[in-house]
């Protein structure tokens, strides 16, 4: 699977977010990349790559990724993310 299509938030920076608007995921099971961290499709953080049914997660999952249960992710929620 192409990774460019990926982007990527690493682990240490999941509650560090400074923005005024986030997302705020809990209780879900996470595609992660081992060295670049929790996987979103395409662009921004709009489309995480997680779910709260682990089997879902580990179907979904590509080939380079491993999947990991996080209890809280915050992320800046970016309006230009939904530009065409």
């Amino acid at each position: 699977m192409n990774m460019d299509r990926y982007h990527f938030l690493a682990e240490e920076d999941i509650l560090k977010t400074k923005a005024h608007i986030i997302y705020n995921y809990t209780n879900s099971y996470w595609v992660i990349h081992p060295e670049k961290g929790l996987a979103f499709f395409d662009k921004g953080y709009g489309n995480p790559q997680c779910n709260s049914n682990e089997e879902i997660s580990k179907r979904l999952c590509p080939e380079w990724g491993i999947v990991k249960f996080i209890e809280r992710v915050l992320v800046p929620c970016n309006i230009s993310d939904y530009k065409d």
